[in-house]
């Protein structure tokens, strides 16, 4: 098959980017013939050498002005490129409308929040709705897609989860210093994804476990609610306990996640705006963590509550601070969830996710 991606820059540094890469590699691997087509922004490179690179899409990561109508404005190119295509695939949900003029089939991956955002839009929502009904819809997760049917009945979806590399995750990194029993959680520091929550949550930790740490890694350019997290760890006199450690490399991640104790996200559906996945939780569980989120998105079908991790309900540091302890203080229990999150994630391996992915475009042919 020839496969048209549209997408964000291919590349691991984000949700958009790391699933395309990802997708595109395995897609390459069994010689399908991959048309990479994305925003400006993108590396000069093409991620793949056997790729058809083209970058003319406006940026969805920092996007300018009137961002709809630019993406609009490119159908009629997107279209012409295309035509040789079996089957399009639009892997960031913005980039919808760039397919508007396509004549092929059309799959759009629902990550999360965007599509139920991009059809309330004013002026471009109906331009969307007719867009997305138009397509086939993967979601991540059963919530996104129960999200997405609610914001557009009678939309045709289907749900494929999002894959995990394993492998890149188990590799052998330089060793991290830990210095005491460790909790760790990834993602930009905001509210979504509950980076208060598991502050609060620390204090009643650290006075049942005085040696336990916690590790915020991610994006931490909100500057005014990263003052609020290290007001709150001033407060709660715990600063000797939390370290912000901004974004790090990859190896350095995976360092942490192999040597920490207990993964934590307690996000929460903020704004409009929910947690479509959660991959990360996926990534710890392949290095053996036990992993802790919130009932309410997608998170419920990244952690097996009970089995992998614990789910609990959304901004209840209290209910969180238990649920760590008991980690924490329980070697056996982490012991065997984090075995039961290895298992878990090798079912998400990339090629075993490529696989539905590919049957999904034989089925539009």
């Amino acid at each position: 098959m020839k496969i048209s991606l549209i997408c964000a820059p291919p590349e691991g540094h984000h949700g958009w980017g790391r699933y395309t890469l990802e997708l595109a590699r395995q897609l390459a691997a069994r010689g399908h013939a991959l048309q990479i087509i994305t925003s400006t922004d993108a590396p000069d490179s093409p991620p793949l050498a056997s790729a058809e690179y083209i970058r003319l899409l406006p940026s969805v990561m920092q996007p300018p002005r009137l961002n709809s109508a630019r993406i609009w404005l490119a159908a009629p190119h997107i279209q012409r490129l295309t035509a040789h295509a079996d089957v399009i695939h639009v892997t960031a949900e913005p980039y919808a409308l760039a397919a508007l003029s396509a004549l092929r089939p059309v799959v759009v991956t629902a990550h999360g929040t965007y599509v139920p955002l991009l059809v309330g839009k004013p002026l471009w929502g109906a331009l969307y709705a007719r867009m997305f009904r138009r397509s086939t819809v993967t979601c991540v997760s059963d919530y996104t897609a129960e999200q997405v049917r609610a914001a557009l009945p009678l939309v045709q979806t289907t749900v494929i989860p999002n894959g995990v590399d394993v492998d890149a995750l188990r590799r052998s990194v330089p060793p991290v210093a830990k210095s005491g029993p460790t909790v760790i959680t990834i993602g930009q520091l905001k509210e979504r994804k509950g980076s208060h929550i598991l502050v609060e949550a620390m204090r009643e930790v650290c006075a049942k476990v005085p040696t336990a740490r916690l590790l915020l890694i991610g994006d931490d350019s909100d500057s005014a609610f990263v003052d609020v997290l290290r007001a709150k760890v001033a407060d709660y006199g715990i600063a000797g306990a939390v370290r912000f450690a901004g974004r790090v490399s990859d190896d350095v991640k995976i360092g942490w996640l192999q040597a920490a104790d207990v993964f934590a996200l307690p996000a929460l559906n903020a704004a409009g705006k929910f947690e479509g996945f959660g991959l990360v939780y996926l990534e710890a569980s392949a290095t053996g963590l036990p992993v802790i989120g919130t009932r309410g998105n997608g998170a419920e079908q990244a952690i097996r509550d009970g089995e992998t991790g614990f789910l609990i309900d959304q901004n209840d540091p209290a209910a969180l601070a238990a649920r760590i302890i008991e980690l924490l203080t329980h070697s056996a229990l982490r012991q065997r969830m984090g075995s039961a999150g290895w298992e878990y994630a090798e079912a998400h391996r990339w090629s075993l996710v490529a696989d539905r992915v590919i049957a999904l475009y034989q089925s539009l042919l």
